[in-house]
């Protein structure tokens, strides 16, 4: 039986910050996202940068390992990243949290924020809080036995393709081993053509 929620509370910040980068990862393959800055020094507002391959655009997270989020908490976070060195360089900006922000008011509040940042900045905004984050680990069963162990991992996540088939296959004996390789029909005469 899967258990629905993931044992938080022992997990740090610096271990939510490294989390977020793997489910970032996961969501946008076309950026590769690292730690901005050290600890305690000035960052903009921003705790992960990215750098989207295909489009040369920055993708921004600031990390948010809280138990609540008020809308005027989400609006000095937004306001202190637009002021910082990414604000104007960037086309996504999120805010990863251990926060829930499923209720109305927050939900209307950030669906607000979300239109604003797009019609006047051009950016794209969004919150992945402790819903959408478990949402997403349940498909990662390697990153959840990595940040909460195996355990957690068999009773959460959904049930995986795991190396057991893999280890069922036996080599083959007297086995010939064979390499493709391309081609190039061109220029060759070929009969009947």
């Amino acid at each position: 039986m899967n258990s629905s929620v993931l044992n938080w509370r022992e997990f740090d910040w610096d271990h939510f910050q490294t989390l977020s980068i793997r489910i970032a990862e996961s969501i946008v393959p076309e950026c590769n996202f690292d730690e901005y800055l050290k600890k305690g020094q000035k960052q903009d507002g921003i705790d992960l940068l990215g750098f989207n391959k295909n489009d040369g655009s920055f993708f921004c997270i600031q990390c948010k390992k809280v138990n609540e989020l008020s809308l005027a908490d989400l609006d000095n976070i937004v306001k202190e990243f637009l002021a910082g060195e990414y604000g104007k360089k960037s086309t996504q900006f999120v805010i990863t949290t251990s926060a829930d922000l499923q209720s109305s008011k927050l939900q209307i509040g950030i669906n607000n924020l979300r239109a604003h940042l797009f019609q006047n900045h051009n950016l794209i905004f969004e919150c992945w809080d402790l819903k959408f984050i478990e949402k997403k680990l349940k498909d990662i069963w390697q990153v959840v036995e990595y940040y909460f162990g195996e355990e957690q991992a068999i009773n959460f996540c959904y049930p995986q393709l795991r190396d057991t088939q893999l280890q069922k296959i036996q080599p083959i004996d007297n086995f010939i081993p064979r390499k493709i390789t391309p081609f190039n029909t061109i220029g060759i005469f070929l009969p009947g053509k």
